[in-house]
């Protein structure tokens, strides 16, 4: 069985992905708010939820108004289909990073991308607060909560990550402060 991978060398590999999608997301982040610091959870978010530390999703930050709890995803294979149509493993990560939210009364931002592939986020339109911001969202659609959100009626948007960044620093300087769902 030469060359074949054990189970063990498959989830370290998985393990250091994630971690290095995370450090990408925090240079990004530090690259648009360099005011900031921004540093991976410890556990990748395993340690979450604690009132004490508001810490929350895959990264934290020392900005006093940030108001979204990250979880970052970074897959060989993601299926941008499942982007569209609200389902398989971006449906079952983007309620992770809702259940994580709630706990801080932030507002979700998924986070993820597939290799070769810019960052791209996902996160309830009402993030972006003018027809201009609107206007850099990729997808837009409509989507009725289950589970944690049952009965909800909401609207998410698919948008690239720099976009996000760059609009959000621009709603910041009007302080705007996204509403948490």
């Amino acid at each position: 069985m030469a060359g074949q991978k054990t189970k063990s060398q498959i989830g370290r590999g998985s393990r250091q992905k994630g971690q290095r999608g995370e450090r990408d997301v925090i240079k990004l982040l530090k690259q648009h708010f360099p005011e900031w610091e921004f540093k991976r959870t410890p556990m990748s978010g395993g340690w979450g939820g604690s009132p004490e530390f508001k810490t929350c999703g895959d990264i934290v930050t020392n900005c006093p108004d940030w108001a979204y709890t990250i979880e970052v995803k970074h897959q060989k294979a993601l299926s941008f289909l499942h982007v569209l149509q609200f389902s398989g493993e971006i449906k079952e990560w983007f309620t992770q990073v809702m259940q994580d939210a709630k706990k801080n009364n932030n507002t979700p931002l998924l986070v993820f991308r597939r290799n070769n592939v810019p960052w791209y986020v996902l996160t309830f339109c009402d993030t972006f607060i003018d027809s201009h911001a609107l206007a850099h969202i990729r997808v837009k659609f409509e989507y009725e909560g289950d589970g944690i959100m049952h009965g909800i009626k909401t609207a998410l948007a698919f948008v690239a990550f720099n976009t996000f960044l760059e609009k959000y620093k621009e709603a910041r300087q009007w302080n705007y402060k996204p509403s948490s769902k």
